[in-house]
């Protein structure tokens, strides 16, 4: 009878991570993020500064982003992922988008709704990494300009798991 494998957790001491083996070439990355970070009157995306992961090529990550956001309702945010040359990027969101709609799947942009508070977004992405490695990265912005603070707030994170 083979013994069930155990996790091993290892602190790599960069961006708060954390990483664990799942045995047979697969892992789990977390990434919390330390601090607010704020974007005012701007809609370009912008790298979040913590929110980020090195991958290999030829690797299939699934990726859960729980993000902590304040947003005007005039500003609403907008997020996406990307991914080293060659990705294939699908997301998934379970709630209403700014427009009030349910999208379900998208590609890899999408845009949420403000309301001038605290607000957690849940939302997954399947990310095909092709033959060149690089970065997994989470952009956002408001997505109309305004004015104000849009924030993503410290205690966001990522969680990637690697598929086999």
């Amino acid at each position: 009878m083979r013994r069930p494998e155990t996790n091993h957790w290892k602190y790599d001491g960069s961006l708060g991570s954390y990483k664990t083996k799942l045995g047979q070439g697969r892992s789990v990355e977390t990434v919390r993020k330390s601090a607010d970070e704020t974007v005012n009157n701007s809609t370009t995306f912008q790298n979040d500064d913590a929110l980020l992961l090195a991958v290999r090529a030829n690797t299939t990550w699934v990726v859960k982003l729980a993000l902590l956001v304040n947003s005007s309702a005039v500003a609403d945010f907008k997020v996406q992922i990307t991914g080293p040359a060659g990705s294939t990027i699908e997301g998934f969101f379970a709630g209403l988008d700014a427009t009030g709609n349910s999208p379900g799947s998208f590609g890899a942009s999408l845009t949420l709704p403000g309301a001038g508070a605290n607000e957690l977004k849940p939302i997954e992405f399947l990310v095909i990494i092709g033959s060149t490695a690089g970065d997994i990265q989470v952009q956002w912005a408001q997505n109309t300009a305004q004015v104000s603070d849009t924030k993503v707030l410290a205690d966001s994170c990522l969680v990637a798991v690697q598929l086999q």
